[in-house]
Parts: C-alpha cells; structure tokens; sequence
C-alpha cells in the first residue's frame, strides 16, 4: 500500500516550496520545521533571519554581502479561499552591509553560480507531486509581495575602487503584485497570462 499523504504535509511542503523558490537563495534558515505550527492558521512569522552572503549575485555586480538581516519574514495564506483571495508575503526590517569586490576575481564566478542554482531549482521543480504543483501554481499566480524599510550600504576601503567610500540608500516600501495584460492588479487562474509587476 502507499503511505497516506495528510493535507498538512502537502500545505507545508508548498509553503516550503514557494519561500526557498523566492527567498530561499537570498534567505538563510527557512525549512519545513519552522511552518509546522502554524500550516493551519495559514499564517507564519520569522524573524531575525540572516542574509546570505550570496544574496546579491543575481544582480552581478561585484559586491559582496558582509552583514545582512531580515527583522521580521510575514507570511499570510488563505487556505479557504485561495480560489479569490492573494497570498501575502511581507519583509520588514531589511538591513544591507555589501563592499566592493574586483570584478576580475567575482564577476564570472558569481555569474556562474547563479546560473548553476537556477538549473538546481529548475530541476528540483520537475520532481513535485501533483496535488503540491496545483496548489502551487494556484499561489505563485496571485502572489502579493512587499518589503518595508530597507537600508543598503555599500562601502570600499579603497584597495577596489582606488579611493574610500561609503554609499547609503534607504526604501520605505517595495511591492510586487499580479497584473493583467493593462497593467491593473487583478486576480487570476494557473495557465492565464500572469505579469508580476514590481
């Protein structure tokens, strides 16, 4: 016989599912031991999570993260009404310390390694059950996403760029929601043209 697989456990590994594929390559410390509890209320809370070192790779620039956090991690499902109502996601408290690297010595390995973690997540993506890619898919195409009040610093010694500096940017609020083909913020279905505007 085949072991019974409990809604929970599908809940959970979707949640799991949906924060490694859009947080787990700039976020450390997210798995499936931290949703347990709260799989059913549909609403989860981390905090203090720290920033990989590799978080900014994506943007392949020669900068490297030294210190980095996320205060607090929100995140909101309706279970029950997942059919009409959004998931949210919200980050509050995000704090960058990144310096500056030789492009020589980071630029292609930082291209390549990103390269290799998307094949990674593609291929991880192929293996999912059935029942986890519609609930899945049903998500991802009405993900809401905001991140609140962040401040970036990057700063060189001078041994890079040749003279000291140090550079501060603060966002009170970043959001990526769904769009329709007009750009207006909608709800959809899996298979629909689905736009994340940021």
């Amino acid at each position: 016989r085949r072991p019974r697989v409990s809604i929970a456990m599908v809940f959970e590994a979707v949640l799991e599912k949906i924060l490694q594929r859009y947080l787990g390559e700039y976020v450390a410390g997210i798995d499936r031991k931290n949703l347990q509890l709260a799989v059913w209320k549909g609403h989860i809370i981390m905090k203090n999570l720290r920033l990989k070192k590799s978080a900014l790779d994506f943007l392949k620039l020669p900068l490297e993260i030294k210190t980095g956090y996320v205060k607090e991690l929100e995140m909101q499902v309706p279970w029950r009404s997942l059919s009409t109502s959004p998931v949210h996601v919200r980050l509050r408290g995000v704090y960058v310390y990144a310096t500056m690297t030789p492009i020589s010595t980071t630029t292609e390995a930082k291209t390549t390694r990103f390269i290799k973690q998307q094949k990674i997540k593609e291929a991880e993506m192929l293996k999912d059950m059935k029942l986890q890619e519609t609930l899945f898919n049903k998500i991802i195409a009405n993900l809401r996403v905001t991140i609140e009040d962040i401040h970036v610093r990057v700063a060189d010694d001078g041994s890079v760029s040749g003279r000291p500096f140090a550079v501060g940017m603060t966002m009170k609020r970043i959001s990526v929601i769904t769009v329709d083909e007009d750009g207006k913020e909608c709800f959809v279905i899996p298979k629909a043209t689905v736009h994340k505007l940021g």
